[in-house]
């Protein structure tokens, strides 16, 4: 039972020391849009936020039903970015 708890613990202590040690390198990338129901897709995932590692590359593609679709993509820099995007109807 110990080595299980042991275990548990030491994986836990990890992701925390994972997270001090790279938590100034991360930057958030975070993307809206009117209207504000559409579908947000960053690197084939379906969300609107993550972060990301400077010189990572998110493509993105956001798009709902009667309106033009928009992809473009975010090379992330030395800071945080927020996008938004205007969907036009067609």
């Amino acid at each position: 039972m110990k080595f299980f708890t042991n275990l548990i613990n030491n994986s836990f202590h990890k992701k925390v020391y994972d997270y001090v040690l790279n938590r100034d390198k991360l930057y958030k990338i975070k993307i809206t849009s009117s209207p504000s129901n559409a579908k947000i897709t960053m690197n084939g995932e379906e969300k609107y936020f993550g972060a990301y590692k400077k010189g990572e590359i998110i493509n993105y593609q956001v798009s709902i039903e009667g309106y033009s679709t928009k992809e473009g993509s975010i090379t992330v820099d030395n800071r945080d970015v927020s996008k938004n995007i205007v969907l036009e109807s067609m």
